[in-house]
């Protein structure tokens, strides 16, 4: 009992009893070996809750917490039977869908997941603004190609977040569908970060004022 106890542990999330990330990226290895030299594909809904960390800053963790609870609860009411709900983050939950998923099907889902958290809730007697921002990834026999089981797993998981950040990017409470370009546009966002952050520790930058004047 104590071993089964401890595997549960060492493989859940301890408030919302999901699968944790270890978890969910073993079963996601799985699910992508499954499709090797098939037509089928498997995809990764990344879903993040907008403003979490304001919630847990002004109303206190307890809400915080009772908030993912709920979050968790409507996302598996949301899914399909068959799809895989993780929570592998302080606000990051993922879905994992194996098998005959399209991207239309997987985009689909998402909205159906994102409108199931959105609007006002009350928690602890707090009323709260509940919405989410969802990044999509589909990936193929062919997309895995060259790639082990764990290798696919977290390219496909990577991609889904980085779609989630473009979703965040352009407003919140909305999906986004991973393309390459999303990719090449987030090496450039971090590239330029650093190149900012090494320019600033060397006094590379001087602040400059520019006024503006009502004629």
């Amino acid at each position: 009992h104590l071993q089964s106890e401890l595997t549960r542990q060492a493989n859940h999330d301890p408030l919302t009893g999901l699968p944790n990330r270890l978890m969910l990226l073993r079963t996601a290895a799985e699910a992508l070996d499954g499709i090797r030299g098939t037509r089928n594909n498997a995809a990764i809904l990344f879903m993040d809750v907008d403003r979490l960390k304001e919630v847990n800053d002004t109303v206190g963790h307890e809400v915080g917490d009772a908030l993912l609870t709920q979050v968790a609860t409507r996302i598996a009411h949301a899914t399909r039977p068959s799809d895989v709900v993780a929570r592998i983050g302080g606000d990051e939950f993922v879905v994992l869908c194996d098998g005959g998923i399209d991207e239309h099907t997987a985009v689909d889902l998402a909205e159906r997941i994102r409108h199931s958290l959105s609007g006002r809730i009350m928690l602890h007697g707090v009323e709260i603004e509940l919405s989410v921002s969802i990044g999509v990834a589909v990936s193929s026999a062919h997309h895995i190609e060259g790639m082990s089981a764990h290798e696919a797993a977290l390219d496909l998981l990577r991609n889904a977040d980085i779609a989630m950040y473009q979703a965040k990017r352009r407003g919140r409470s909305r999906s986004e569908l991973y393309t390459d370009a999303m990719r090449a546009e987030s090496r450039k966002h971090k590239e330029l970060g650093s190149e900012l952050e090494r320019a600033l520790a060397a006094g590379q930058l001087r602040l400059a004022y520019q006024p503006i004047i009502s004629t």
